[in-house]
């Protein structure tokens, strides 16, 4: 398998849940390592694959006109438009916010994506990205499942969150049986804040793939989906 590898770009972009921060550019920096098949080339090839040179520029479009409450749906956006490329087979990509607060250097986020896990919600299934859904899934405890609520619920990826009674599950992992404690917990937003949604759960959650389930809604009170819609801020 063959490299690209796109170091330090740095942009300002939107970025943030706070109030100026939706109107100050914040400084950001990405790194990308895009994987592609190796595939057999003559001496005389002169064009590549993949122009790299397309690809930054498309960053950059991003970057440029969308904004962001968060780096994580930042990442998810650029990871998405990267796998527009059908001969990417994976992404190692890095975002960071330099020095968001005066004693760090920087914060970023990390991901690793195959083709293979891509999406979470069908197209066939949700069509728009202001559809209503509910996201599903569930933690170790009720404090961890009660911040992931509060958290995207405060950054307003989720217009609510409920936590359920707890359970008790049963699996298998690594050819062993496992039965323990869970506390379900489901969030009322829209199908464009999945992809954060998604990330948020996977970096606060213990579990190596934690379960992460979407139900479209159907049907409902059309004024209380409209509230839905109108408080779930998603700046893509």
């Amino acid at each position: 398998m063959s490299k690209i590898i796109l170091r330090n770009l740095v942009k300002k972009a939107f970025v943030g849940v706070y109030a100026y921060e939706q109107y100050q550019k914040q400084t950001i920096s990405i790194n990308a390592t895009l994987h592609l098949p190796i595939k057999p080339h003559s001496p005389t090839d002169s064009k590549p694959e993949i122009d790299y040179d397309d690809i930054i520029f498309g960053i950059n479009n991003i970057i440029n006109n969308e904004k962001f409450l968060l780096l994580e749906s930042m990442a998810q956006r650029l990871m998405a438009y990267l796998f527009e490329y059908q001969l990417i087979e994976s992404v190692h990509l890095q975002v960071f916010k330099e020095r968001p607060v005066e004693c760090i250097e920087s914060v970023g986020v990390d991901l690793f994506k195959t083709r293979s896990n891509l999406a979470i919600a069908p197209e066939s299934v949700i069509n728009c990205s202001k559809d209503v859904v509910v996201v599903k899934s569930h933690a170790p405890s009720a404090e961890l499942a009660t911040d992931i609520i509060q958290c995207l619920v405060e950054c307003k990826l989720a217009a609510c969150g409920n936590l359920l009674h707890s359970a008790v599950t049963s699996y298998v992992w690594e050819n062993k049986m496992h039965t323990h404690t869970i506390f379900p917990f489901e969030l009322k937003t829209v199908a464009g804040a999945i992809n954060p949604i998604a990330a948020e759960i996977e970096r606060k959650h213990p579990d190596i793939v934690p379960e992460i389930t979407v139900q479209p809604v159907s049907g409902g009170l059309e004024s209380y989906l409209n509230w839905v819609r109108e408080t779930v801020k998603v700046f893509q």
